[in-house]
């Protein structure tokens, strides 16, 4: 069974934005990785975008860099507000990926991400 990327995954993932890998405690002796020897005690992380201070930072980036201006404010709410809004710019992205160059660089460069 594959896991089914968040919508925050996918945009770091058009991005080139690679995910840290974060130590977590192992589920069946509770120690870290380096101290049990078990391979399942890491996660990665993304930049989480539905996070409030990623939302509206990814919102200034795409309103100074995107060349595709969309109304945030008129499409249906369908899923809610952040979510319509990361899949509107996640299609932004990839529909118009060859127009983006300066907003993609923005958002992959950008170092105040809050990492998931």
């Amino acid at each position: 069974m594959t896991k089914e990327k968040t919508l925050s995954q996918q945009i770091c993932e058009l991005c080139g934005i690679k995910p840290k890998k974060v130590e977590k405690q192992c589920h069946e002796c509770g120690l870290i990785m380096e101290e049990c020897g078990c391979f399942d005690c890491y996660k990665e992380v993304y930049p989480d975008f539905e996070n409030p201070e990623n939302f509206v930072k990814l919102l200034e980036l795409e309103f100074q860099y995107s060349s595709f201006r969309m109304d945030t404010f008129s499409y249906p709410k369908r899923n809610g507000f952040v979510q319509d809004t990361l899949e509107n710019i996640l299609g932004e992205l990839i529909n118009f990926k060859s127009n983006e160059k300066d907003f993609i660089k923005a958002i992959r460069d950008y170092d105040g991400w809050v990492w998931g």
